[in-house]
């Protein structure tokens, strides 16, 4: 709808309430059991059905009075004059232009009889062609000759027709034309030539008149204005340099097929360019011109802008297209009858209600009577011959109507009747909504008390109960709004507040400035901390934000905001969240704002990240002291045990060679040997596992071959390392890598049934990227148990205190694919073209 079609007159919108209000009042009962979603639609719909016939009517009214106004100018400034004449030849009524030619005011011709002014040798042939009109009741052309009251004569040729209507007294129409003294052949000529002239300049469609090769010869002052350019400018023109490159071909083609083989073509839409450049709309339509020996001259067209055509159209279509929309989404059924036409609208739900679908043919007024219960049938006409004498047209009323298998529904019928100038009703717009359930619940319910008098009191009771209870439901609904805990309000397209809960209001009162200081503006930009900063609003970040956003939401730029601040105007600082929307409706538009205190919620989310963070720490610390007890455990086991055990077997190898001992005792010798050879092997495993020592000595990328090849030979999986040479990383940074990429391949040993695993090294984007793929059974679709496994846990946990992440994911041929990203520190960053030999 446009700007236009919201605009509704105040005493109209006064009305309209008035009337709502004692329709609410007198039929509570019945309204009170309609949700409060359903009243706010079917008032929607009365009031754009108001307002598109109060646009209708005020569109009508301008029209008519431009329409009087040019008759009025056309009639009294044209160069003909114009006369009505009474049977007798008495002036009745006359136009400036024969007041002229006469010499007399108008007013004073008024009464007076024509052959007063009718020369003296031409006042017979008068009084015998005002006779021939009258006898042969036709329109008469005469030519006499007229002396004015200063003697001066001339010839006057007079076009009348007699004109006799029931409701009137028969007159002359009689148009006068000067013909001055010229002959009959001269002044026919030149009469020829002053219409066609001024038909030329005076019609409001351009002419344009062009030689066979197109080039601009003659146009008319509406062509010039249309292009914006001068009579001098146009003739230096080819109608091809007006016309955008995209129609030559069909223009060339309109000439070719149309023009030059039948004399004229058939109107046709094409574009025009403007002297600055702008594309519009126009349709014309091209006649050929040729001389008396047969031979053509050019072309003349009739050029029209069609710019406002095409816009009305498309305005209308977008009109159309939301008025289908609204009428479908409405409950019950919409309908508009045309008296005028005997056509008749419904919405879709009309099959949904009625079970059949309107018959073709069928008068709409016999259709209404054959379908509504005769006992009903003249409630209804009472209804609506009393709207019709009602301002506003409206009618309500409820009766049975006939379903498509035959029983009764009971309807209840509200609408308006238009009516004409006279009264007659021309149109009747109105909603259909079925209450059977309603009825038959109340006829069941009057059935009932009437059988059990002796619950009547009872009963009485039951429904003051349901009664309060509804009244009691529509205070909590109306109160409702008032008890949302933040602060809510609603501004109209020009960003001022309409609407606001309590808390708004609490919070606007408390922020008001002090008395005998310059008042805020009633606007939904303040946001609720106003009560501590209404005198640094200027200054406030978030509230040039906020002005911004509703700036461009009421021109439609922007939908909606989502903003958090906060105020520290104050001794400790708040935080506040603001979420406003641009709500479009299908007449209004509305911003709605709502502003919460945060605060809470703010300082909670932030002890959570401080206590987040200080986890990480501890967690941090425990990993390190875990490594630390680790690197220790397995210095001692690899210095103490395995020297102790490495001296054993050395003492027991010694001992064999150097004694002579039985072959019973070199057997056992030899177990022993073995026994203490075996224990040194998984002191190794051992250290190996705690902390391998390549890690320390030789680095990560050491380590992860070194612990690749071993994962190799003791799970049989083929592993290949594709890491570059050289990457240095801070030990604790290592450390973590190493045990994220060492958890990683035990995972794939315990659940991948894999035969091959890759591990990737890259660098992208100052990160290091490590990645582990394997072609075994992949994740499981619902992968939960290996993200909530320890495992998994503490390899988030490492790359998550090693400021980086980790992803878990299928591949795409099989398989299962782990990556890490760790982020460079600063010092590494520097050194990063030197991560990768």
């Amino acid at each position: 709808m446009t700007k236009k079609m919201r605009v509704a007159p105040q005493s109209n919108s006064k009305a309209l309430r008035m009337a709502a209000e004692e329709r609410l009042i007198g039929n509570g009962a019945a309204l009170s059991e309609l949700t409060i979603d359903q009243l706010k639609q079917e008032y929607r719909v009365y009031a754009i059905e108001l307002e598109m016939q109060n646009e209708a009517l005020r569109q009508t009214q301008i029209e008519l009075a431009k329409s009087r106004d040019l008759y009025i100018d056309l009639y009294d400034f044209s160069p003909v004059g114009y006369l009505t004449l009474s049977d007798k030849g008495q002036i009745l009524d006359a136009n400036l232009t024969v007041a002229n030619l006469l010499g007399k005011e108008r007013a004073w011709l008024h009464g007076q009889p024509l052959f007063r002014f009718v020369a003296r040798d031409y006042k017979e042939r008068w009084y015998a062609f005002l006779k021939s009109i009258k006898q042969m009741g036709r329109r008469e052309v005469q030519e006499i000759q007229v002396e004015r009251s200063d003697g001066y004569r001339f010839f006057v040729r007079l076009d009348c027709m007699y004109v006799l209507r029931p409701d009137s007294d028969p007159c002359i129409r009689v148009a006068v034309t000067n013909i001055g003294e010229l002959s009959s052949i001269e002044r026919s000529a030149r009469e020829s030539k002053s219409r066609y002239r001024a038909l030329y300049e005076s019609m409001r469609d351009a002419f344009v008149l062009v030689d066979i090769s197109g080039k601009l010869l003659l146009s008319n002052r509406p062509y010039q204005e249309m292009l914006g350019y001068s009579e001098k400018e146009l003739k230096q023109k080819n109608y091809i340099d007006l016309t955008p490159e995209k129609w030559h071909s069909f223009e060339a083609q309109v000439v070719e097929e149309q023009v030059l083989p039948w004399g004229e073509s058939v109107v046709y839409e094409k574009e025009y360019i403007r002297k600055d450049g702008t594309v519009f709309p126009i349709e014309l339509k091209t006649v050929l011109l040729k001389n008396e020996n047969d031979q053509i001259e050019g072309m003349w067209a009739v050029v029209r802008d069609i710019s406002a055509r095409k816009r009305a159209e498309a305005e209308l279509g977008e009109r159309e297209s939301r008025f289908r929309m609204a009428m479908q989404a409405i409950s019950g059924v919409v309908y508009d009858w045309n008296m005028a036409t005997d056509a008749i609208f419904f919405t879709e739900r009309f099959v949904q209600l009625l079970g059949t679908q309107f018959p073709d043919g069928v008068p709409v007024q016999q259709w209404w009577h054959d379908h509504v219960h005769p006992d009903d049938y003249e409630l209804l006409k009472t209804e609506v011959r009393h709207a019709m004498k009602t301002p506003t047209g409206r009618y309500e009323t409820v009766y049975r109507m006939r379903h498509g298998d035959g029983h009764w529904l009971h309807i209840v019928d509200r609408g308006f009747v238009l009516c004409d100038g006279e009264g007659r009703a021309i149109r009747m717009v109105g909603s259909l909504t079925d209450i059977s359930a309603r009825i038959r619940a109340e006829t069941a319910l009057r059935t009932l008390n009437d059988s059990l008098e002796e619950k009547v009191a009872q009963r009485s009771v039951e429904l003051s109960t349901q009664a309060d209870a509804l009244r009691e439901s529509e205070l909590f609904i109306r109160s409702t709004f008032d008890a949302i805990s933040s602060a809510v309000a609603v501004a109209d397209e020009t960003g001022k507040i309409v609407f606001k809960n309590k808390v708004w209001s609490d919070i606007e009162g408390e922020g008001r400035p002090d008395a005998g200081q310059e008042s805020t503006r009633d606007c939904a930009a303040y946001s609720p901390c106003i009560r501590q900063c209404s005198r640094n609003a200027e200054q406030c970040v978030a509230q040039h934000k906020i002005d911004s956003a509703i700036k461009s939401m009421l021109t439609g730029k922007r939908q909606s905001l989502s903003l958090e601040y906060t105020c520290s105007q104050v001794p400790e600082p708040r935080w506040f969240s603001v979420r406003i929307d641009n709500f479009k409706g299908s007449a209004l538009q509305r911003l709605v704002i709502v502003h919460e205190d945060i605060t809470e919620r703010k300082i909670a989310a932030n002890e959570l990240a401080r206590v987040a963070t200080n986890f990480k720490k501890m967690l941090r610390k425990v990993e390190l002291a875990h490594e630390e007890h680790s690197k220790q455990l397995a210095r001692e086991v690899h210095d103490q045990l395995g020297a102790t055990l490495t001296m054993l077997k050395l003492g027991l190898a010694t001992s064999k060679s150097t004694a002579d001992l039985p072959l019973s005792l070199q057997g056992k010798f030899d177990g022993m040997i073995e026994l203490a050879d075996m224990a040194v092997q998984s002191v190794k495993r051992v250290t190996a596992k705690l902390r391998p020592s390549m890690l320390d000595t030789l680095g990560l990328v050491a380590a992860l071959k070194w612990h690749a090849k071993e994962f190799s030979r003791m799970t049989g999986i083929a592993t290949e390392v594709q890491i570059p040479d050289y990457i240095k990383l801070s030990p604790e940074r290592g450390n973590a890598v190493f045990r994220i990429i060492q958890e990683s391949l035990t995972n794939v040993a315990k659940h991948a049934h894999a035969s091959k695993v890759t591990i990737l090294g890259l660098k992208a984007k100052r990160e290091l990227i490590f990645i582990v793929n394997d072609d075994g059974i992949g994740l499981p679709k619902q992968n939960t148990p290996q993200r909530n496994s320890f495992g998994v846990i503490g390899m988030q946990e490492r790359a998550s205190y090693l400021g980086g992440r980790l992803l878990l994911d299928n591949l795409p041929e099989g398989g299962a694919s782990m990556s890490l990203h760790v982020p460079l520190e600063m010092k590494e960053r520097e050194q990063e073209e030197d991560l990768f030999s």
